[in-house]
């Protein structure tokens, strides 16, 4: 199979699958682990009621994350989850990484960044913790910044350098606004897709949350097992929606729901 000319960018998911906490033979660990173990152990500092406040979030889940933040052990690079195959949101539940041949899982491995407000952002073997904190989470008053200060930086240097090491032609962004604004894509040495799916309105589309993100684990796959190699064969992409010439752009692509 050719190589990838893409980078993907996706957001990660609220909810998890029930696995065993146990030692993987095939993993990696979080590229900002140690920025990671920081941050994790000054939310071990906040109370159940603060962590509600911060991620408004309710009581019944502020004290299951309070007891996850409780119990987190820093350091931890051999014992954990796979990324991939602990989110259990709707984007992961279409990408079905699962389900991908070996060398499949490599080009994702290779050619897929989840981001994260806990770890910067994780590659699908990356093992890790249950948590929650999403990257709009209110947390200056508490850390004295926010997460988008935590991360911009190290995360768009780190993309920087690996997109011009593995020779990427397009960043593909499928991740939410709130997780995408952590990148300074102006300083990416790439173009940077933005990918929306949309339902048709009179006033000319509109975005279904869930059905969005439903899509964009979709169109991962699709990147990661078909393995396109130009932008028209990215426009190929026809799982449930279709792309629509007259609602996109250079920068901006729209594929529109034909169901």
């Amino acid at each position: 199979m050719a190589k990838l000319p893409f980078l993907i960018t996706l957001s990660p998911a609220k909810k998890f699958h029930a696995l065993d906490f146990q030692t993987h033979h095939s993993h990696s660990a979080p590229i900002f682990l140690d920025k990671a173990d920081m941050l994790a152990s000054k939310l071990k500092n906040l109370s159940a009621i603060e962590l509600a406040e911060t991620m408004d979030i309710s009581p019944a889940i502020a004290k299951l994350n309070y007891t996850r933040y409780q119990s987190y052990q820093p350091h931890q690079t051999s014992q954990g989850y796979p990324a991939c195959s602990l989110f259990a949101g709707d984007a992961f539940k279409t990408l079905d990484f699962c389900s991908f041949s070996p060398h499949e899982k490599d080009n994702a491995q290779t050619h897929l960044v989840i981001l994260s407000g806990l770890y910067g952002f994780l590659r699908p073997l990356d093992l890790i913790q249950p948590y929650r904190l999403e990257m709009g989470s209110r947390l200056r008053q508490f850390l004295k910044h926010d997460l988008y200060d935590y991360w911009r930086t190290d995360l768009t240097q780190w993309l920087s350098n690996y997109i011009a090491e593995h020779a990427i032609h397009y960043h593909i962004n499928l991740a939410s606004q709130e997780y995408a604004k952590v990148i300074d894509t102006s300083l990416l040495p790439c173009p940077t897709l933005n990918i929306i799916f949309a339902d048709s309105s009179d006033t000319g589309y509109r975005v279904i949350g869930i059905k969005a993100k439903r899509a964009r684990g979709l169109m991962a796959r699709f990147i990661l097992t078909q393995a396109p190699q130009t932008i028209s064969d990215l426009k190929s992409f026809n799982v449930g929606y279709q792309f629509s010439e007259a609602h996109s752009n250079e920068r901006q692509f729209v594929f529109i729901s034909t169901a």
